[in-house]
């Protein structure tokens, strides 16, 4: 699972082994035990990633290996990406 984490100091991607389902079910629990509200709701994010990034072919190697359709790729050109 790719794991995004956003604050208000910055942004953070990383790969985690643990699935999304369990990832859910643990926080949940938490939340229970500690007896705070839990919301969950879907949401989608968009992210401009850089080519010159060093981790590009790792991200693309982990999007492509999902085995679901909840991540997407679009390659933008150049003339797309000016405004």
């Amino acid at each position: 699972m790719l794991k995004l984490t956003y604050t208000s100091t910055g942004v953070t991607l990383e790969r985690s082994v643990e699935s999304f389902e369990a990832t859910i079910r643990r926080r949940v629990l938490l939340g229970l035990r500690i007896g705070e509200p839990v919301g969950l709701e879907p949401t989608s994010i968009s992210l401009l990633v850089s080519h010159s990034l060093p981790a590009l072919e790792g991200l693309i190697r982990a999007i492509t290996q999902t085995p679901t359709n909840a991540l997407e790729l679009i390659q933008k050109g150049a003339a797309q990406m000016e405004m």
